[in-house]
């Protein structure tokens, strides 16, 4: 994997979309691990995740893709903390379309996070 640092999108003063990268695992491990049974209602893999590490592990992989050109993921801030993620997934190059996945921490919902992270001024 080569080690070419990717950009951070500023949405706005509040909310950054950073590439994935392990020094974020942590945090955005204690965000699942918090919402467990929450996102469990609607996504497979929580139960998958039960360490750091795998977090970890999965940034990794994120960024190997994103560099890659094979999906852009992103870990959405909120003045400067992990509260989930956006990924643009399965990326048609010749159609110009991806699928669009997300996640985001149940406690910052409904304040418009998501929408202003997935439609930028």
């Amino acid at each position: 994997m080569n080690n070419i640092k990717q950009a951070s999108i500023y949405v706005n003063k509040h909310i950054s979309l950073q590439p994935p990268a392990k020094e974020l695992a942590a945090e955005l491990y204690r965000v699942i691990d918090f919402n467990r049974d929450y996102f469990s209602q609607f996504m497979e893999w929580p139960k998958f995740v039960t360490h750091p590490k795998d977090t970890a592990d999965f940034l990794d992989s994120c960024l190997a893709k994103h560099q890659n050109n094979q999906s852009k993921n992103y870990v959405i801030m909120l003045n400067n903390h992990a509260v989930g993620m956006l990924s643009f997934n399965q990326i048609d190059q010749n159609n110009k379309t991806a699928y669009l996945g997300y996640w985001l921490d149940s406690r910052v919902q409904r304040q418009g996070i998501m929408t202003q992270a997935i439609i930028m001024p």
